[in-house]
């Protein structure tokens, strides 16, 4: 997938990690449910050139949580430019990008392990890691 300048290219992604385990002593009062889950991203430069943007997803253990789980998807783009503002603004689609492949990844993992089907809502990916610089 290029963008529009052709300066961007999504070449694969893979799931590196996957850690997940259930709350045995979890018990819902009044059926709620309290997660709070935490994403992060780290760049990795390859030697071609290109990058590997790590998404992050994270919810710790907690008596207020049925699960813990924490997933490092890895996107793999290949970028044709040397211009900074350009570079910050790959990294920035590239968590787009990945971003509903790993909301695909959560819901389908907490579907196959008997509990309802986490389903992580739409957010601005981009909007978030920018915030958080702030």
């Amino acid at each position: 997938m290029k963008n529009e300048n052709g300066v961007l290219e999504f070449k694969k992604y893979y799931i590196e990690k996957l850690e997940y385990s259930f709350n045995p002593n979890y018990s819902a009062i009044n059926n709620t449910v309290d997660i709070k889950p935490e994403f992060k991203r780290d760049i990795e430069n390859l030697q071609d050139g290109g990058f590997a943007l790590h998404l992050l997803f994270e919810i710790k253990s907690s008596e207020t949580s049925p699960i813990a789980m924490h997933i490092d998807i890895v996107g793999v783009f290949s970028i044709k430019t040397n211009i900074e503002n350009d570079i910050k603004m790959a990294h920035s689609k590239a968590s787009a990008i990945l971003f509903p492949y790993l909301r695909s990844a959560i819901t389908q993992i907490t579907m196959q392990v008997g509990i309802p089907p986490l389903v992580i809502p739409i957010i601005n990916i981009e909007k978030l890691f920018e915030e958080e610089k702030s």
